[in-house]
């Protein structure tokens, strides 16, 4: 019974892990084409949209990769 819940939880966190990739490589993308954009069009400093953009879509991936430990920690204060 232990067993498949690890199993479970594992695949969670593999499912949000993928998720979370897809999504930053779709935004990632969807970002370079922006800042050309606005670049081109605007007179605004690229590094810096770049930057203030890329912190936008890095801060779910680096939540996504530690909420399963937060779970694992609570669950361990639990017992």
């Amino acid at each position: 019974v232990g067993s498949v819940s690890v199993l479970k939880l594992l695949l969670q966190m593999l499912m949000l892990l993928l998720w979370s990739l897809c999504k930053f490589v779709l935004e990632f993308l969807l970002i370079l084409f922006a800042v050309r954009f606005v670049s081109d069009r605007m007179n605004v400093n690229v590094h810096t949209l770049f930057f203030v953009m890329m912190d936008r879509i890095l801060n779910p991936v680096r939540v996504a990769l530690t909420a399963p430990f937060k779970f694992l920690d609570l669950s361990y204060r639990a017992s």
